[in-house]
């Protein structure tokens, strides 16, 4: 259930963050940047192969575990370590 902000905009369903469920975050829409959303900001945030998690409307970019990187650039596959390295 959303509860919106006592400022509303026709066709908006959030005005500001925790108008929408933590998990997602109010921003413009994509056909109408003068109406808000509630959207899963991750797929424009992070970098190829990165993880997303969007906690109570903070979005966390991370490579995930055997990459490396800028999660917010790319994550690329760490090299395997030779033996003699070890």
């Amino acid at each position: 259930m959303l509860l919106l902000s006592s400022l509303s905009l026709p066709g908006a369903e959030c005005v500001i963050n925790t108008d929408c469920s933590p998990n997602l975050v109010c921003s413009p829409s994509t056909h109408d940047p003068s109406v808000y959303k509630c959207t899963n900001p991750c797929p424009s945030v992070c970098g190829v192969d990165a993880e997303c998690v969007v906690n109570n409307h903070n979005i966390m970019c991370f490579c995930p575990l055997g990459y490396g990187g800028d999660p917010f650039k790319i994550c690329s596959k760490k090299p395997k370590r030779k033996q003699e390295d070890i």
